[in-house]
């Protein structure tokens, strides 16, 4: 409050200036006429200057104030009350700007609702879909666990090799519709690294297999704090990765 109105007295200063000035001419003028006139009104003419001015720098003020709080209620609700509010506080040069802006920050705030609206169409679409194709995943899961005698071996392990790469590819949209998504549900706890690294490697033992990895673990005991569908994206991640660049000559071996 004392800073707002220590800024609007120096806005008026060159008016208090100039009252000033008016005084001393009216001060010299009666001096140079009535000196014992002057000795005796010059306090009054001088008090009444500064009440007048102080009485003014008061309502420029409160004015001031008045259109400071407007605008701050503009910005955060730019709708037709409060831009018809701040045009009562402006002159008409500025209130055509006021119009501009507001038409402005309508049009923003209405992309953003319509953002807002997309992203959750889109969540839904993507969690409806994660859904609807874990039907089929588990379907498929399912005939390879209960026929794998009635396979040979070649056709087992290329439909789990498939099976595997579209659970990676829903775990993937899954993970990165949580990373875009408006709401986090990530929970950090301390976990087992080596566990998590095992559980990942047991997924992707027939892809292991299928190329000829010769699997080292070299990992000690170690605990980490994270969430643990993140984390164990991560880790898919890198051993996917390791399978997907994989060399075609010599044996892979991967020192986990």
């Amino acid at each position: 409050m004392k800073h707002n109105f220590l800024h609007v007295l120096k806005k008026y200063v060159v008016w208090l200036l100039l009252l000033i000035g008016v005084d001393l001419l009216y001060a010299l003028a009666l001096w140079l006429s009535e000196s014992e006139v002057f000795l005796r009104l010059w306090p009054v003419l001088a008090l009444s200057s500064l009440l007048i001015f102080l009485t003014a720098l008061f309502f420029a003020w409160r004015v001031d104030r008045q259109r400071e709080t407007a605008f701050q209620e503009f910005l955060n609700h730019p709708d037709e009350m409060t831009e018809a509010q701040m045009l009562h506080l402006v002159s008409r040069q500025d209130g055509e700007l006021v119009r501009h802006v507001g038409t402005l920050l309508r049009e923003n705030e209405q992309a953003k609702r319509d953002l807002i609206t997309q992203m959750n169409d889109y969540e839904e679409y993507v969690e409806s879909w994660a859904h609807e194709i874990k039907t089929p995943l588990s379907l498929l899961t399912f005939l390879l666990d209960n026929h794998k005698d009635e396979l040979s071996p070649v056709v087992y392990q290329r439909l789990d090799y498939v099976r595997l790469q579209m659970q990676g590819l829903v775990e993937q949209m899954l993970y990165y519709a949580r990373l875009k998504g408006k709401q986090k549900d990530y929970l950090f706890e301390s976990l087992s690294l080596t566990k998590c690294c095992e559980e990942a490697l047991e997924n992707f033992q027939p892809l292991f297999k299928e190329k000829g990895f010769q699997i080292i673990k070299v990992l000690p005991p170690l605990f980490v704090f994270s969430d643990y569908r993140g984390l164990l994206f991560i880790i898919n991640q890198i051993l996917s990765n390791a399978i997907k660049y994989t060399r075609s000559t010599g044996i892979p071996e991967l020192h986990l």
